[in-house]
């Protein structure tokens, strides 16, 4: 009898547990909801999904849209921070291309100005085939922030 107490108490204390753990992970972000931005240079759309991890941290995870229609994962983090006299939000964004003939991997950095969420980036493209020619690509834009599609 004191045994099945013991083991109902065990019991209780690790649902718990598992609760406050469980809620703890549920409010570690909150997702802002879906943003896009337009390439000013291709007219590329970038889509992210966008989650505050608190204390001027963002997690971004989407896609760019190319103008052929083909779409390439990209993944990245964002800070908000200073610029000079304006507050400004730095984006990092990774991606890539894997293909049966082609390899395609790029990197881009963004400086967006707070109160519009326009701003600059650059980047690199490198790119590789399989007879084992490559390409370097540097990538300069303007980015302006629009209605998603």
């Amino acid at each position: 009898m004191k045994a099945r107490r013991m083991i109902r108490s065990f019991i209780w204390v690790v649902v718990v547990v598992a609760c406050l753990f469980l809620s703890s992970v549920a409010q570690a972000s909150d997702y802002l909801g879906q943003f896009c931005w337009q390439s000013s240079v291709d007219g590329s759309i970038y889509v992210f999904a966008v989650n505050d991890m608190g204390n001027f941290h963002y997690l971004l995870n989407g896609r760019v849209i190319l103008p052929g229609g083909s779409i390439l994962p990209l993944s990245g983090s964002a800070e908000a921070g200073q610029q000079g006299d304006n507050t400004a939000v730095y984006v990092s964004l990774n991606g890539g291309l894997f293909g049966s003939s082609l390899t395609e991997s790029f990197s881009l950095n963004w400086a967006l100005n707070l109160s519009t969420l326009n701003g600059t980036g650059a980047g690199i493209m490198i790119g590789s085939n399989y007879q084992g020619q490559s390409t370097i690509a540097v990538i300069q834009d303007t980015l302006n922030f629009v209605f998603c599609p």
